[in-house]
């Protein structure tokens, strides 16, 4: 596999959910909290590539290469340019060089 670094272009910020109690009424809430700023390479998924992700259709469906990194799962969001996905799937590429991370637009 060719070196893929140039291709990180993309700034990719991942976000955790944190339940937060409202002082006033006490009610929990979820806010999404960022812990960490990744470079990333975004590729729009094709039909087929969509089946395969076992995706909906009608939902925008995107992958992102980023370097292999632990600590992220499906429950995690993602954050780039302006748009939030849900991560849909994870992907080891090349023993831990780099890590898939399949996503739909929310």
């Amino acid at each position: 596999m060719a070196d893929l670094i140039g291709q990180l272009d993309r700034r990719l910020r991942v976000l955790k959910a944190q339940p937060v109690q409202d002082p006033n009424n006490g009610e929990v809430v979820t806010t999404w909290v960022p812990v960490a700023t990744v470079w990333a390479s975004r590729k729009q998924l094709s039909g087929r590539e969509v089946e395969i992700a076992a995706a909906t259709k009608g939902a925008e469906e995107l992958r992102f290469r980023i370097r292999y990194r632990t600590g992220l799962d499906t429950t995690a969001r993602l954050e780039c340019e302006g748009m939030t996905y849900a991560i849909t799937r994870l992907e080891e590429i090349s023993r831990r060089r780099w890590l898939d991370l399949y996503a739909r637009r929310v």
